[in-house]
């Protein structure tokens, strides 16, 4: 426990609430590669448990559309939390500029889509998921093993494929609520040709999966097939509206 660390921005009780279906999935996806089981996450579980919360705390903020030094200040105390631990390297520095980078590109977003294109789009979508990316960092320290940037490149891959997936189930609450949604935003971007793009992406990332898996040993390659496997079971095919 990180009793002495004061942050700048308080991590709310919703933040909190919220975190808990990206630590399922982060338990159930990641620690197998690393040979960890879950009574491990349990006992080391602060740490994730944070990084979550305190990302989830700056998503309220933007999708709130409140000031931009609010959720800088939450990426801040994230930034703080994190040094606390000893986990920032060069490559959390850079994922903790990805989250700026990314929150600026939402905001801007939801107020004017049509100032951006394709090309814009495709890099906020795989910066997004830096909250996983930066769980995973700190996993592989917590393991004390060097890091296997083969297999943060597959991960990086499934979750683009997760974080776009996921928004295709929200489709209709996130227009409603007009907050941030890949698939919308394509469509508001592209108007007839959105679904199709989305499309092509996936695609995309389908074989951008496979050829870094192709890279992995055969035991970390028999373990993301797996993970891949259950991740299938558990959400299923999901399709591009048209």
């Amino acid at each position: 426990m990180n009793q002495g660390v004061s942050f700048s921005t308080p991590v709310s009780t919703r933040a909190i609430g919220k975190s808990g279906r990206v630590l399922y999935a982060f338990s159930e996806f990641y620690l197998p590669c690393y040979e960890r089981d879950r009574m491990w996450f349990f006992l080391n579980y602060e740490a994730f448990a944070s990084v979550s919360a305190l990302v989830y705390d700056v998503d309220d903020v933007v999708e709130n559309r409140d000031r931009m030094e609010l959720w800088t200040k939450g990426i801040d105390s994230l930034g703080e939390y994190l040094a606390s631990r000893k986990a920032v390297d060069s490559h959390v520095f850079q994922l903790l500029q990805n989250a700026r980078d990314y929150y600026l590109f939402e905001q801007r977003s939801l107020k004017s889509p049509t100032e951006f294109t394709r090309d814009d789009l495709r890099e906020a979508i795989r910066i997004r998921s830096f909250d996983f990316r930066i769980m995973h960092r700190v996993l592989a320290q917590s393991c004390a093993v060097d890091y296997n940037e083969s297999l943060f490149a597959w991960f990086h891959s499934f979750e683009v494929l997760m974080e776009i997936e996921d928004d295709l189930q929200s489709v209709r609450e996130d227009e409603e609520r007009e907050t941030f949604n890949y698939y919308c935003l394509s469509k508001r971007l592209l108007h007839g040709n959105g679904p199709t793009f989305v499309r092509a992406e996936l695609q995309a990332i389908g074989r951008e999966l496979h050829d870094r898996l192709r890279r992995l040993s055969p035991e970390l390659q028999s373990c993301c097939k797996q993970i891949f496997r259950r991740y299938r079971q558990a959400v299923g095919d999901r399709l591009v509206p048209a």
